[in-house]
């Protein structure tokens, strides 16, 4: 669970470093799972099923999507939910779901105010 929780840190900054001004919001996605598929659990949608996120505004789930094939470009100011994750059916299942906002210059940047910094200490 240890090594599963690193892999999924790994894929969240993996995302936010993606999440630059002019970039594909597939590409997003793209990093985050490369990351999952890197460290053995791939491929694809095999240990981290669904997209990686979507924008949030006013109708919740809302474009642009944080999934494979997604053609929007970043923006400075774009608001999206991200949820790098890792599945075992049957044994356990490991998310970091956090709220990140696309900068001007640079990666994206996490807004939640509790970030996980390890497993053994979810509050940091």
């Amino acid at each position: 669970m240890l090594r599963a929780y690193d892999l999924v840190r790994g894929a969240q900054n993996a995302a936010l470093d993606a999440a630059r001004q002019g970039k594909l919001s597939g590409t997003v996605d793209d990093a985050a799972r490369a990351i999952i598929a890197s460290g053995g659990f791939g491929p694809d949608y095999k240990f981290f099923a669904h997209r990686l996120g979507h924008g949030i505004g006013l109708d919740g789930h809302e474009h642009p999507y944080l999934v494979r094939g997604s053609k929007n470009r970043s923006a400075p100011g774009n608001d999206f939910l991200q949820r790098a994750r890792h599945l075992h059916p049957g044994e356990f299942g490991i998310r970091c779901e956090d709220d990140m906002s696309s900068l001007a210059d640079g990666p994206a940047q996490i807004l939640s105010p509790s970030f996980q910094s390890s497993l053994e200490k979810p509050f940091g």
